[in-house]
């Protein structure tokens, strides 16, 4: 049985890490008792390119609301656009300090961002007009693709978390069909950015059971309680 230092729980199971803080498990028989000297504390530093794209991003937003309000036209389709631009940015920024700064599972929070960005997508092009419905037709696939890429990227370089990660990469691979879906009952024209978004689902989950198949049983065994 295995033990988690951090939440003080035996862990009776196969996996590597935490059922609930997701830090590496500890084998008893295993431990080797080591001297370890405490490390001095480092002061973190931001680096150079957080700061110089922070600043970027500031222009950017500012630039933007300048020409909005130089050239404000009530009769445009959208008067406001800088509002969606400079909310896109503070959303880019949240959205890097969520995923990579916060704790927790990193696949977990990539699946839920791009759910998150799927909605704002689609609401923001219902506020525009959703006469050509550019949101589902090109966005949704994009944001499945290269989200699903990036979960199994990382699934696959680091152990410890893909065990973590099976069910999201299953159920991301299961939405990336709805683009299709929507084209096959003629809610869109496009097809080739929807063949792509199934296509690369359907495969994504194939690769699973195909090279990782005890690893999703367990997984689902244990999500499903049978």
């Amino acid at each position: 049985m295995k033990y988690c230092n951090s939440c003080k729980v035996s862990v009776d199971s196969s996996r590597k890490t935490c059922p609930l803080c997701y830090e590496i498990l500890e084998n008893p028989n295993d431990v080797v008792s080591t001297q370890e000297y405490p490390k001095p504390a480092e002061k973190k530093k931001k680096g150079f390119f957080f700061r110089f794209f922070l600043f970027l991003s500031v222009v950017a937003s500012g630039i933007c609301v300048f020409l909005n309000i130089m050239n404000y036209n009530v009769a445009s389709e959208v008067p406001l656009w800088s509002i969606l631009v400079v909310s896109g940015i503070i959303y880019f920024w949240i959205t890097i300090k969520y995923t990579f700064m916060g704790r927790g599972v990193i696949t977990y929070k990539l699946a839920l961002l791009a759910f998150v960005h799927c909605i704002i997508i689609l609401l923001v092009n219902i506020v525009i007009g959703f006469e050509n419905k550019w949101s589902i037709a090109w966005v949704m696939p994009f944001i499945f693709v290269s989200h699903l890429f990036t979960i199994l990227v990382i699934s696959f370089a680091n152990k410890k978390i893909f065990v973590d990660s099976i069910v999201a990469i299953l159920i991301f691979g299961l939405l990336s069909i709805i683009p299709y879906i929507v084209y096959h009952y003629g809610h869109i024209t496009e097809r080739i950015p929807a063949l792509v978004s199934m296509f690369f689902g359907l495969a994504s989950i194939v690769l699973l059971f195909v090279f990782k198949f005890p690893d999703v049983k367990e997984e689902l065994k244990k999500r499903l309680h049978f």
